[in-house]
């Protein structure tokens, strides 16, 4: 099952979101993807999956692979001009970072019973207390003057 998030843009998650990339493109009218991945995934071939999608579409793409855990600024700025350099106009990202970082809709009368089963199973799993901060929903970015 996929998952779809809408913050400020789209961001689709879960197995089977791959088969989403080529409505989501037509949709948008998009034109040339600008494709980041880790180099191991492409050494084996793991982004090759999204890869077959795009050229089974007939997409055009760009593969930007210069990508380092923990980057510093100059890795960030050399990525930016990449992109910049590419004329593509979407970005998908394909790499593991750190699935730790999540945003959750719960119901407020379960936020309790979430935030204890996420602690207990997270504690359990990584070895790390997880951390929680609450918020409520709004329109997304708004800018005030001062």
């Amino acid at each position: 099952m996929s998952n779809r998030i809408v913050l400020n843009e789209t961001s689709y998650h879960g197995a089977g979101c791959i088969r989403e990339i080529v409505g989501e493109v037509e949709r948008r009218g998009l034109n040339k993807a600008f494709v980041c991945s880790d180099p191991d995934l492409v050494k084996f071939k793991v982004t090759d999956k999204v890869l077959n999608v795009l050229n089974g579409a007939e997409l055009a793409y760009e593969l930007y692979s210069d990508i380092k855990p923990n980057p510093t600024i100059e890795n960030v700025k050399n990525g930016v001009a990449a992109y910049k350099k590419s004329g593509a106009d979407y970005i998908i990202a394909i790499g593991g970072g750190f699935g730790g970082c999540t945003i959750s809709l719960v119901k407020t009368k379960s936020v309790d019973e979430f935030k204890e089963f996420v602690y207990n199973t997270y504690l359990k799993v990584t070895g790390y207390r997880a951390e929680f901060y609450d918020t409520e929903i709004s329109d997304g970015i708004e800018i005030e003057k001062l």
